[in-house]
């Protein structure tokens, strides 16, 4: 539980400091070590309130980030279920 709460405060600090890809990968390795990882939605949000612009290659979506995160949150619950559902079959 320290290791999470370090690593959520690692990221909150990727989120301020760090640049954007760097962000983005240790947000994925963390959603991708924990089940659950919640916190990656706010922070990005953090990160788009300090930082969102809206550009026009995105259709004026100044959330990029967030919207990242929560395809990211989600597409790991999906690649859990079935990774878990596909070996409790297979049994």
């Amino acid at each position: 539980m320290m290791l999470r709460i370090f690593l959520g405060i690692l990221l909150g600090f990727s989120a301020c400091a760090l640049p954007w890809l760097a962000t983005i990968l240790l947000g994925g390795l963390l959603v991708a070590k924990y089940e659950k990882y919640y916190e990656i939605v706010p922070i990005f949000f953090l990160n788009d309130a300090i930082y969102g612009v809206s550009e026009p290659r995105f259709f004026g979506f100044p959330f990029l980030m967030t919207l990242i995160a929560t395809v990211m949150v989600l597409l790991s619950f999906f690649v859990r279920s079935r990774m878990f559902e596909s070996a409790f079959i297979r049994r």
